[in-house]
């Protein structure tokens, strides 16, 4: 996970700007387009919790825990979903 901050954190002042998010997605070297930065500056928005307008390692890594976090508990619950139809039409493994 500390690789793809620093691919995002282009100016490696330990720190991801809006401007740094926004570049990421197209990696085209030009200037990111007003939907891009609005996007990012969401996104930032969403997880800075310092309030400094940029993305640190620790709120980076909160969001992306985060998410596999709830990746992983809705995975946990489809496989329950499929066992209890299972169990309830009698259907067993050989």
């Amino acid at each position: 996970m500390r690789a793809s901050f620093v691919l995002l954190d282009r100016n490696v002042d330990e720190v991801v700007s809006i401007n740094e998010l926004a570049i990421a997605p197209g990696e085209t070297g030009f200037a990111p387009g007003q939907e891009a930065l609005e996007a990012a500056e969401r996104r930032v928005t969403e997880l800075d919790s310092d309030g400094d307008n940029q993305l640190s390692f620790r709120e980076f890594m909160a969001d992306t825990l985060g998410r596999s976090l709830r990746v992983i508990r809705e995975s946990r619950r489809c496989d329950r979903a499929a066992f209890d139809v299972c169990k309830s039409t009698g259907f067993r493994l050989a």
